[in-house]
């Protein structure tokens, strides 16, 4: 879901850009450029939105690997 999410609110947001594609932007009607702008800002709150519950449901997961991380770090610093 995030990944899909990511791509679409990427798609919009180059689809809406009046800087990366200025001559789409200056063909698409008000009323086209409104549904793309909408389809772009929900797409980011989506994706804002799944990205914190998976950090979230993965948080556990995260903080073991850090714990993992520091803890290599010392065994390798106290062995040198």
């Amino acid at each position: 879901m995030l990944l899909c999410y990511t791509i679409i609110s990427i798609i919009s947001g180059v689809i809406i850009s009046k800087r990366i594609l200025p001559d789409m932007t200056a063909n698409l009607s008000v009323q086209a450029r409104n549904i793309w702008v909408l389809v772009h800002i929900v797409s980011a709150n989506i994706m804002i939105s799944v990205a914190i519950v998976h950090l979230i449901i993965n948080v556990k997961r995260i903080t073991k690997w850090f714990k993992v991380e520091k803890s290599i770090r010392k065994s390798t610093s106290t062995n040198s």
